[in-house]
């Protein structure tokens, strides 16, 4: 079967999502975590090298149905979305991207699991770091240097931010537009 360059595949999600999805008027696809991804796992903190990112529509029109989405992406690198964990907060600057988590336990599950990387790329949809990227409504960070503090439950992570074509190989796209939560009347 062929598969055609990251570059397309990128360029075909952003075609459908950018064009009116139903006749209401335009329709915006928002980062979202959907209510089955149990954001208190500490799993969620371990890396991978695939993994999926979801949307959901923020429109006039919220009565009803919501199109849905997820970009099932594979990574050239071990990553981390920090978004589908409930166990962090995110900042960033020019250069770094700090994690602060809740609980110590999380901070060493973490730590644990992030420290044999040389390289993880983090994932967050957090306002304060999607300044750092023009072309999405995630920032992709990548590190060159992780430093843990136990005492504060920190990570500083310092590195440069990337762009979804930079970090990921490959992609799929998953969508569908739900009348209720059981139903469904459009699939792309």
């Amino acid at each position: 079967m062929y598969y055609p360059p990251f570059h397309l595949f990128l360029l075909t999600f952003l075609l459908i999502f950018a064009s009116p999805a139903i006749a209401d008027g335009p329709s915006q696809l928002l980062p979202h975590v959907p209510h089955f991804v149990d954001k208190h796992h500490l799993g969620h903190l371990n890396h991978s090298k695939q993994a999926h990112i979801y949307f959901r529509e923020h429109s006039r029109r919220d009565v009803g149905g919501a199109i849905h989405a997820s970009l099932n992406l594979t990574f050239h690198h071990q990553t981390v979305i920090l978004d589908h964990s409930i166990h962090t907060t995110e900042t960033c600057t020019a250069n770094e991207l700090t994690i602060e988590f809740f609980s110590h336990e999380a901070f060493i599950h973490a730590q644990e699991a992030w420290s044999t990387e040389d390289k993880i790329v983090f994932i967050t949809s957090k306002e304060i770091c999607v300044q750092y990227n023009t072309d999405s409504l995630h920032t992709y960070f990548s590190t060159t240097d992780l430093t843990f503090d136990d005492d504060t439950n920190v990570v500083k992570a310092r590195g440069s931010f990337m762009t979804l074509t930079d970090i990921a190989s490959h992609g799929r796209i998953i969508c569908k537009l739900s009348l209720t939560r059981r139903k469904s009347l459009l699939s792309c």
